[in-house]
């Protein structure tokens, strides 16, 4: 099993260019998970 980590600093960030560039580099992943922590 291979485990990616990726992040954002701010709101207006996204980890779309992070996840797809995990996903071009093992391209037979099978599924992605993302979770959101909003800190205030």
């Amino acid at each position: 099993m291979i485990v990616a980590y990726a992040r954002v600093s701010s709101t207006d960030q996204n980890l779309d260019r992070q996840i797809e560039a995990f996903i071009n580099y093992r391209a037979e992943t099978k599924a992605v998970a993302a979770f959101v922590f909003l800190l205030a």
